[in-house]
């Protein structure tokens, strides 16, 4: 798992305690050895991708949970060392699905700082608009008091 996942031996133990309650029962080992399915695969390697870009370990469950990594659960099969070519595309269209869902979440962040950004020009337009009116209606009752004084 951990040369599937691109990271140590230790750190694949690490990731397999830590983010245990993210796996089925069979990859924990606790009904035996660990055996991982598609989906505990595809998971493993989206928490190896997550904590690569430095999201903490709590963000990356919570991630997880939330359903914004995509992990695709249609198909789960028994993942054993004669089948590296089923994990090697687990693993790239997970690396995929997160690389994608990271470009949309800074899109989404980018999009969000505009929108400030012109809500703020807008109020700002409108307060210089409602200055000018004002200075237009106040220029007009002196013109108009000159005129009739």
């Amino acid at each position: 798992m951990a040369e599937i996942a691109g990271v140590s031996e230790q750190t694949a133990r690490n990731y397999s305690r830590v983010y245990a309650e993210l796996f089925s029962l069979q990859a924990r080992g606790e009904t035996g050895p660990r055996l991982f399915n598609d989906t505990d695969i595809q998971i493993f390697c989206s928490i190896a991708t997550l904590r690569r870009e430095n999201i903490p370990p709590q963000e990356v469950i919570e991630r997880i949970k939330r359903g914004d990594v995509y992990i695709d659960n249609t198909t789960p099969q028994q993942t054993t060392p004669s089948a590296p070519q089923a994990t090697q595309t687990a693993l790239e269209a997970t690396q995929g699905s997160i690389a994608v869902y990271s470009d949309m979440q800074r899109r989404i962040e980018a999009i969000e700082r505009h929108q400030h950004v012109l809500l703020r020009a807008a109020v700002l337009w409108g307060a210089l608009w409602g200055a000018v009116a004002a200075l237009a209606v106040a220029t007009f009752v002196l013109w108009a008091i000159w005129l009739f004084a």
